[in-house]
């Protein structure tokens, strides 16, 4: 009896550690299912959202799409027509015009600020994607006045003069 309680006394220590491994597991297992549980209930809709949905004018959304289409369809003619009428600098002067309209676009349609509905958000990233589109655009155009347009205006020159030469045989 004495040896069973001297060897009780010896493994005490090496019990109190597994029961506080056990509680620390116990611990973690719960928190792990309860974060998971939170998570999974904070990506459900809620009733604030549905009324959001409710409120949101379909036409002036369906609109506003429309005058974003409108503008992509705006800047590929004028990157056509920039790119095959090399004296169209005047043309340079309505990048600034179409950025002034996609701000009007973005103010009328409150598109700085989406809201939680799918198509605000999705037409906020598109306004936002015309923006960067004009400017990769503008800065494109540059570099191409500027770097290849020389040698369009020679290759032309060189055809002109061939042309000239041939006509005089």
């Amino acid at each position: 009896m004495g040896s069973e309680r001297d060897e009780r006394r010896k493994l005490r220590p090496y019990r109190l550690l597994v029961r506080i491994v056990f509680w620390v597991a116990l611990l973690a297992f719960i928190t792990f299912v309860l974060r998971g549980i939170i998570r999974h209930l904070d990506r459900m809709p809620s009733v604030d959202q549905y009324d959001r949905l409710a409120s949101v004018d379909t036409r002036a959304l369906r609109a506003c799409g429309d005058d974003l289409g409108r503008m992509i369809t705006d800047l590929h003619r004028l990157r056509a027509r920039l790119a095959t009428d090399p004296d169209a600098d005047e043309d340079v002067e309505r990048w600034e015009e179409l950025e002034a309209r996609r701000l009007a676009i973005v103010a009328r349609c409150h598109l700085d600020q989406p809201g939680s509905d799918p198509a605000e958000i999705e037409l906020a990233a598109a306004a936002d994607t015309i923006e960067k589109l004009i400017g990769l655009t503008a800065v494109h155009e540059a570099r191409f006045q500027k770097e290849v347009a020389p040698y369009a205006e020679e290759a032309a020159a060189e055809l002109e003069r061939s042309a000239a030469i041939l006509r005089s045989r």
